[in-house]
């Protein structure tokens, strides 16, 4: 009992660490890579926002959201407003480099 015990305890600290070592990745590449954007792309984030997330919200202040959060809120929100990996990018990058 206790070996199966040790076991799961391992086998959990194992899995934690690997997938806390893959969104520190992510995380730092979000962070230090600051992406600038063609006019074009900005255009269409900014109209992919308006008719897929706008039907729903308005836009949030995008500044108070650091790139960091915006991954965050994009990877829970990009489902509910049917966006694909390309147009989710398009989008994350027009909030992270929003103009007024």
């Amino acid at each position: 009992m206790k070996k199966l015990f040790a076991l799961a305890v391992v086998s959990t600290v194992l899995v934690v660490s690997c997938k806390s070592k893959t969104v520190a990745t992510a995380e730092t590449k979000t962070t230090t890579v600051k992406k600038e954007i063609s006019a074009v792309d900005y255009a269409m984030g900014k109209d992919l926002f308006e008719s897929k997330c706008g039907k729903c919200h308005d836009l949030p202040k995008p500044t108070e959201y650091s790139a960091e959060k915006w991954v965050g809120i994009m990877k829970s929100m990009a489902p509910k407003a049917k966006l694909d990996e390309k147009q989710s990018t398009l989008v994350y990058d027009y909030v992270t480099n929003y103009k007024k």
